[in-house]
C-alpha cells in the first residue's frame, strides 16, 4: 500500500509538471498536416491563396452545405461533416459556431464514431483552431461565446480580452464583451464597451435596453 500511494503521489506530481498545451494536445487530437493533398491536409480559413479557397469551396460544398448548418438531418450524420470540416480547416468560423450550438442542442455532449482517436467536443474544436491559428481574434471571440454562453464567465472574459488585442476594432467583439461585463454586474465595463461597439456600427440595441434597465445608459 505504501509504494502504491508513494508511485501515485509521484504520477501526480509529475501531472502537474506537463504543460496544459500538451496535455490539451494529446486530449484534441493533433492538427493536420498543412502540405499534402487536399483530403490530408488542413487550410486556413482566411487564406486568400487559391488552392486555400479551392480546398475551402469543395469542403464546404460537399460538408458544410446548408443542411448540415440546418441540422437536418441524422445527428451523428451531421457530426461526420462537421468533423471533417473543421479538421480540415480548424479555424473555420462558421463551422466553429454551428459545432458549438449543436453540442448546446445536444444536451452538452456531441455524437460519438466508434475509430476516433480522441473525444470530439465543442471545446476541444476551439483549442485545435487556437493552436492552429492563435492570431485569429475571430476564434476567440467564438470560444469567448461559447464559453460564457455555457456561464463560464471568467474563461469567456479571457478568451474576450485576448480576442480584443488583435481585433480591436470589432463591434461583435465589443458588445460580447459589454454583454460579459453586464452579467458580471460590472456596469460601467459594460457601457465603455456597449458604447465602442455602437461607435463602430453594431446594429442590435440590446445591450443598450438592459444597460438602460439598470441606469447606466445613456
Amino acid at each position: 500500500m505504501r509504494c502504491w500511494l508513494e508511485y501515485g503521489f509521484f504520477s501526480l506530481v509529475l501531472a502537474a509538471m506537463v504543460p496544459m498545451a500538451v496535455q490539451a494536445q494529446d486530449r484534441c487530437g493533433s492538427l493536420l498536416p498543412e502540405t499534402a493533398r487536399h483530403q490530408d491536409r488542413q487550410d486556413d480559413y482566411l487564406d486568400p491563396h487559391p488552392a486555400a479557397r479551392r480546398h475551402l469551396k469543395l469542403v464546404a460544398d460537399h460538408h458544410f452545405r446548408p443542411q448540415i448548418r440546418r441540422f437536418d438531418g441524422h445527428p451523428m450524420y451531421i457530426m461526420e461533416n462537421l468533423d471533417y470540416t473543421l479538421l480540415h480547416f480548424p479555424n473555420y468560423h462558421e463551422a466553429l459556431y454551428a459545432v458549438s450550438q449543436f453540442e448546446r442542442r445536444n444536451g452538452g455532449r456531441l455524437p460519438q464514431k466508434a475509430g476516433w482517436r480522441w473525444r470530439r467536443s465543442a471545446e476541444c474544436y476551439f483549442v485545435r483552431a487556437i493552436r492552429f491559428r492563435p492570431e485569429d481574434g475571430v476564434v476567440r471571440m467564438l470560444y469567448g461565446i461559447h464559453l460564457h454562453k455555457g456561464g463560464k464567465l471568467e474563461q469567456a472574459l479571457e478568451q474576450y480580452k485576448t480576442g480584443l488585442e488583435l481585433i480591436p476594432r470589432s463591434s461583435e467583439l465589443n458588445y460580447n464583451l459589454g454583454l460579459l461585463y453586464y452579467d458580471l454586474k460590472k456596469y460601467e465595463l459594460a457601457k465603455k464597451y456597449a458604447t465602442t461597439a455602437y461607435e463602430l456600427g453594431y446594429p442590435l440595441p440590446g445591450l443598450k435596453k438592459l444597460l438602460e434597465k439598470v441606469g447606466h445608459w445613456p
